[in-house]
């Protein structure tokens, strides 16, 4: 990054930060402080860390005497957060964290663009919001769009706050759907039902009567098309009729019961088990929660503190409710910057929606809204002037 493009970003920075209503992190002075400055190694990461301030006032007062790029705080509380070695700090707890973020989406995700990924992570938000009120009974809990490519879930419940990393990874597991489908499976074959005592076995049997009634209703339309389709999964002439004979309205009600005798063929009246075991993992790869797994177990994460700006974006870290992130739209909502002309010279073509417009930007000089050149400037897609 050249030095005009650095010295134009921390000119609006300041700009931003001199009107800015920031918010501290609760227990300010028990937190610990990283940040990164628009300095002679910026955009290179590099973190002043193991910062620590009495109160409020003396922290706010810091990021508007030295205008970082990012701020950062730690999920922990500390006896004595300004320690140079962690071991010298005294951990007292932490907040349990979730970094949600659009890198973390499966495969087949990878090739949306940003504004779709951002929509496609704050529905993965929204399911973990559910999970954690539904399931832990979290009732302390804050949201926080990361500026970047994604959100921050912060739980605050006394009760989860002392837990270490072993037990935050018991967490995450349950989470992500980190479950023992060998042991599912035995439970199927030798006991007839999923016997797991958690809502994982609510959806996973869910999952299970939505596919049969699915097929059944494939197969009302068009019986070849359903036969072929059980083939494909490696279910042979003989189990694709039998399974379309048992495919009644009381088997399908017995399956929603946890009855597996769909699944099981022949005399013996063996398992299907690789069968049961292709849906399993699908209703997994549905049903669980994409999160940066480190994140969580860590509980000396440092975390974007709510308020400041992102570096990489210009986009305001935007806290948000389990209400407000329904209707939340990064690129209009977390906008911190006017519609002053800039100029600036583009790397590469630009088409994004920004600011509640559509943009079809030329690889070239481009005269373009403060808050788009902010945001392609801090992408590195691009340089001030001309």
């Amino acid at each position: 990054m050249d030095t005009a493009t650095k010295l134009f970003l921390q000119m609006k920075f300041k700009e931003y930060y001199e009107s800015a209503h920031l918010i501290p992190p609760i227990s300010t002075s028990q937190r610990e402080f990283g940040f990164i400055f628009f300095d002679e190694n910026y955009p290179e990461i590099v973190m002043r860390r193991h910062k620590a301030f009495s109160d409020s006032t003396s922290l706010i007062g810091f990021i508007k005497d030295t205008i970082p790029a990012h701020v950062y705080y730690s999920a922990a509380y500390y006896d004595n957060p300004g320690a140079g070695k962690m071991e010298d700090k005294g951990w007292q707890a932490a907040d349990l964290i979730f970094d949600l973020d659009a890198d973390h989406l499966p495969k087949r995700n990878k090739r949306l663009s940003y504004e779709a990924s951002l929509k496609r992570i704050k529905k993965e938000t929204i399911k973990l919001i559910k999970w954690l009120i539904n399931d832990f009974g979290v009732e302390k809990l804050s949201i926080v769009f990361s500026g970047g490519r994604g959100y921050h879930v912060h739980v605050h419940d006394s009760i989860l706050l002392e837990l270490d990393s072993p037990e935050r990874r018991e967490v995450v597991d349950y989470l992500t759907g980190n479950l023992d489908l060998e042991r599912i499976i035995e439970d199927i074959e030798l006991r007839g039902d999923i016997l797991m005592k958690s809502r994982w076995r609510d959806i996973l049997i869910e999952c299970l009567y939505r596919w049969v009634k699915g097929v059944d209703k494939m197969r009302r339309k068009d019986l070849r098309q359903t036969k072929d389709y059980l083939k494909s999964l490696e279910l042979n002439r003989r189990q694709v009729e039998e399974f379309l004979n048992k495919l009644t309205d009381e088997s399908l009600e017995n399956l929603r019961k946890g009855d597996m005798n769909l699944f099981r063929f022949g005399k013996k009246r063996k398992l299907k088990d690789d069968l049961i075991r292709h849906l399993l993992e699908r209703c997994i790869t549905v049903k669980k929660v994409c999160i940066d797994e480190p994140v969580t177990t860590d509980t000396k994460r440092l975390i974007r503190m709510p308020t400041t700006l992102h570096g990489g974006t210009g986009l305001k870290v935007t806290p948000l409710t389990p209400d407000s992130i329904r209707d939340f739209e990064p690129f209009e909502d977390a906008v911190a910057f006017s519609n002053k002309k800039v100029d600036i010279t583009i790397y590469k073509p630009v088409n994004i929606m920004m600011g509640g417009e559509e943009y079809n930007l030329a690889a070239g000089k481009e005269r373009v809204p403060e808050f788009l050149a902010v945001f392609l400037l801090g992408r590195e897609m691009g340089r001030y002037g001309y």
